[in-house]
């Protein structure tokens, strides 16, 4: 203690300030801790397991909450897959925003899913799982920050298809204080007390919120700024990109996990830029000179048109709405060399540049030539799939989420990016893509629900500048038109509706669109032993006996039962592997389920590998525990014969 008077000894005094120093710190720790003992704002996990599907994980729904506020938070499909990762399985991941997500399928139409299938056909004696943690709207940041849980996983290779948000995407360029201001965040989140704030704040960013109900991510986003061709802004977009896309890539590569970097395309030809500019020159004169270059392209003097454009560009370098026409008066002259520049030309300079840049892909390119990645050319591919070689309207629905068959470009660049680097292993054979092609799961359902998606996309900014969207309903014509709209409405599931369309297919006889959902719907519900059985029916019923075989495998191994087990015995006695038939057969046999038509097929397989005298013995069985059994008595006739024994004695 020290008396009345005297002054406190420097060691005291160094003591007293260390514990002011450490008292706020105590606090925070003793906050965390209590947060973390009462599982309160925890950072959502990538993947969480699937409700009633024991052993089984997906990606979280909720994972954007780690990266958005707001009433609408967007987060990856649903892509079902074991938590152990099973013997000779080949896992893939697949990284990216609302591309890579399947903006506006969903499910059916994400280029994830159709390289799963038709890897799955490449390589039937193994299990293909291509998970998809796509989401709306993310930039590189999510990518990295999303890098560590994927890891934990174990993925054979992760495909990365990403580049289109990183100046309006969450943490974009155009929307954040600065790279380390984010990583910081991004880091200190994973705090407990940092995830109360953030969710403290974002309550009280709703309550005050003036944003519109119809206003689109990308309004939301953007939140009226600009960005300039080669500003500060548009450089600091390329310098996070190349940091972000470096980090992540190099960071597989040290955990040996291959990695897969494609481009990214866009629709060049058939979308304007959403911020034509000008950017150094009065709007009211521009307009004026803009408007008299339309002019003479409207009455046929290209030429003059031409001039004026030139003249504009000269003016305003930056100005990507001049740039635009002009590759179009190149493009209807048929100068496709001078209209694919000018259209690309266009879409850099683009003020709302929610379309990737030419930049964006060379920064791509370099990253995976630093880092040991495989560079998958999917502008490439797209362009050498569109007409004149120029991106457009016939792969994409706007300006950058391709259609089907853009999707299907996609998976194809993926699957020969696959095949040229041996993965799983050697290729002996490859589905030709015209035959991949028809085998895709998009139904005329999910083709509806797109329609509407992409409508109300369109209907609002930048698209639209009223804002106002249509409404999200179609007109009830038809079985399928009234499934949809069910869907949209609320009424019914997207699986609810799927199953009742496979239903109606099935009962009017058409088995082809039947299949084709229930192969969809395995691939969304991969655990459900009873879609397994009802689309191996099918496959069955179509002549197709070893996807058959291999769908009937699975539902078995879901759900062991006799059922299952004697289909899969009855499709490798049909498909030449009578020796394995047998096997499965006796197992089946030995199931407490087990039924009489059990008996029946395991004679059948023992006669087909030689073995008479014991199939007479399992007839013998069958005919003490089923006398009535159809054909039992020709079988059992059949089988002595064989095994030349005498006919027994009444």
């Amino acid at each position: 203690m020290t008396g009345p008077g005297e002054q406190p000894t420097r060691s005291k005094r160094n003591a007293f300030l260390v514990g002011m120093w450490l008292l706020p710190v105590v606090l925070l720790a003793v906050v965390e801790l209590g947060l973390r003992l009462a599982g309160a704002f925890d950072v959502e996990p990538l993947f969480v397991p699937v409700e009633g599907a024991e052993g089984y994980l997906t990606p979280n729904p909720n994972v954007g909450h780690r990266y958005f506020t707001g009433p609408v938070v967007p987060g990856p499909p649903h892509d079902a897959f074991r938590a152990a990762k099973p013997e000779r399985e080949f896992r893939l991941v697949v990284q990216g925003g609302s591309s890579a997500a399947g903006f506006p399928y969903g499910r059916t139409g994400t280029f994830p899913r159709m390289l799963e299938q038709r890897l799955t056909r490449t390589f039937p004696d193994r299990r293909v799982e291509v998970i998809n943690t796509g989401i709306d709207a993310v930039s590189s940041w999510t990518l990295v920050d999303l890098a560590d849980d994927i890891r934990e996983i174990e993925p054979d290779a992760v495909l990365v298809y990403a580049g289109h948000n990183e100046f309006f995407g969450v943490f974009g360029a155009a929307s954040t204080q600065g790279r380390v201001a984010t990583r910081l965040y991004l880091t200190l989140k994973r705090f407990r007390i940092v995830g109360a704030l953030s969710s403290l704040w974002a309550g009280m960013r709703a309550e005050g919120a003036t944003t519109s109900p119809d206003q689109s991510l990308m309004g939301v986003l953007a939140a009226g700024q600009r960005v300039r061709f080669g500003s500060k802004v548009y450089q600091d977009a390329l310098r996070q990109f190349e940091d972000n896309l470096t980090r992540l890539t190099c960071g597989y590569r040290e955990a040996a996990i291959p990695v897969f970097l494609a481009t990214v395309a866009s629709n060049e030809r058939d979308q304007a830029p959403f911020d034509p500019g000008p950017h150094e020159t009065p709007v009211a004169e521009w307009r004026e000179d803009v408007g008299a270059a339309r002019e003479a392209a409207a009455v046929g003097d290209s030429a003059r048109s031409s001039i004026l454009l030139a003249e504009l560009i000269a003016r305003d370098p930056s100005a990507a709405g001049v740039r635009f026409d002009l590759a179009r008066l190149e493009d209807h002259a048929g100068r496709m060399t001078e209209a694919a520049a000018g259209y690309a030309a266009a879409r850099d300079r683009d003020g709302l540049p929610f379309r990737a840049p030419s930049e964006i892909n060379d920064v791509i390119r370099r990253v995976a030539g630093q880092c040991g990645a495989a560079l998958v050319d999917a502008r490439a591919a797209i362009a050498a799939a569109s007409p004149d070689a120029i991106p457009g309207a016939s792969l994409f629905l706007e300006h950058l989420h391709p259609n089907v068959d853009g999707y299907f470009v996609l998976a194809d660049a993926f699957y020969g990016a696959l095949e040229a680097a041996a993965l799983p292993e050697p290729w002996t054979a490859r589905i030709p893509a015209a035959a991949a092609r028809r085998e895709v799961l998009v139904t005329e359902l999910d083709t509806l629900l797109a329609a509407v998606h992409v409508r109300r996309l369109t209907s609002r900014w930048p698209f639209d500048t009223t804002n106002v969207s249509p409404p999200d309903t179609l007109p009830p014509e038809g079985m399928v038109a009234q499934l949809a709209d069910d869907v949209i409405a609320g009424r019914r599931s997207w699986s609810q509706a799927m199953s009742e369309l496979g239903a109606w297919h099935t009962e009017s006889g058409r088995t082809a669109q039947a299949l084709q959902i229930g192969l969809a719907l395995i691939q969304e519900y991969p655990y459900s032993r009873e879609i397994h059985v009802v689309t191996a029916d099918l496959l069955r019923g179509a002549g197709a006996l070893s996807q058959a075989l291999l769908v009937y495998q699975e539902a078995d191994r879901i759900s062991p039962s006799s059922a299952t087990r004697r289909m899969v015995g009855q499709m490798q006695l049909r498909t030449g592997r009578a020796e394995e038939s047998v096997g499965t057969l006796r197992s089946a046999r030995a199931m407490p389920d087990s039924s009489p038509g059990v008996l029946y097929d395991l004679a059948l397989a023992l006669l087909s590998t030689g073995q008479p005298e014991e199939a007479a013995r399992i007839a013998e069985e069958l005919i003490v525990r089923d006398p009535d059994y159809p054909s039992a008595d020709r079988l059992l006739e059949q089988a002595r014969s064989r095994a030349g024994l005498p006919r027994p004695t009444n």
